[in-house]
């Protein structure tokens, strides 16, 4: 964060904690939070605010997981940042998702991909690699991009916008 700041960065996307043998939705999400908490200190003393992406493949998948995730730690400088990719990957409603992160929404990642072709396999940590997060162009896979603009239109979305390609 320290350089960072230096050049003038004032948000950062940081991704989840996780460990192979951490399985429990509930302890991730808590175990989330204490970490997070922890690296609150350093961003004020740089004044960074720092935006939760939702994963694939682990806690926090969802917009309930970031919600819980952020309003554990409860503090100004966290948000969120919605891949649309991941989510797609997960099979989640984008609209439905987007609209229930609300003002809590600070950044996406806008690509595209065709979602989960496990085929026969659950779409489970073991079983995932990163080769369906393919990170196409958007309108080259089948991410819905009207219901994502209907949903930021709808919470009134004025964050950025980061085309991860």
């Amino acid at each position: 964060m320290k350089i960072a700041s230096a050049i003038g960065v004032t948000r950062m996307v940081i991704h989840p904690g996780s460990r192979a043998d951490l399985t429990d939705h509930d302890e991730c999400i808590e175990k989330n939070i204490e970490a997070i908490k922890k690296f609150i200190p350093v961003a004020e003393k740089y004044n960074m605010k720092l935006m939760l992406e939702n994963m694939p493949e682990f806690y926090p998948m969802t917009a309930d997981d970031l919600v819980t995730v952020v309003d554990g730690v409860d503090h100004e400088l966290l948000g969120i940042n919605w891949d649309v990719g991941h989510a797609n990957i997960r099979g989640l409603d984008q609209y439905e998702e987007i609209t229930k992160l609300g003002d809590r929404l600070w950044g996406l990642h806008l690509h595209d991909n065709v979602g989960w072709t496990g085929k026969n396999q659950e779409m489970k940590r073991e079983n995932y690699s990163g080769h369906f997060d393919l990170h196409m162009a958007p309108f080259y896979g089948n991410i819905n991009y009207d219901a994502i603009m209907t949903a930021l239109l709808d919470i009134g979305y004025s964050g950025t916008f980061n085309f991860e390609v």
